[in-house]
């Protein structure tokens, strides 16, 4: 599992950067794909098979 939500969430950081909390979760989770997107290309990349797996629906 590829963390990212970190980097937005949590009251103390929401508060401080003035973004609502609800915002703060859904770009942590964004943020979290991103890491496991870019994860996948490099290990694609060396012959593995890779599958990134999310309950946000994306094309």
């Amino acid at each position: 599992v590829v963390g990212g939500g970190n980097i937005f969430r949590g009251l103390a950081g929401a508060q401080a950067n003035g973004t609502d909390r609800t915002t703060g979760d859904n770009m942590g989770m964004l943020a979290t794909v991103i890491n496991g997107l870019a994860l996948m290309d490099r290990l694609e990349k060396h012959g593995l098979d890779v599958r990134v797996m999310t309950a946000i629906p994306m094309d």
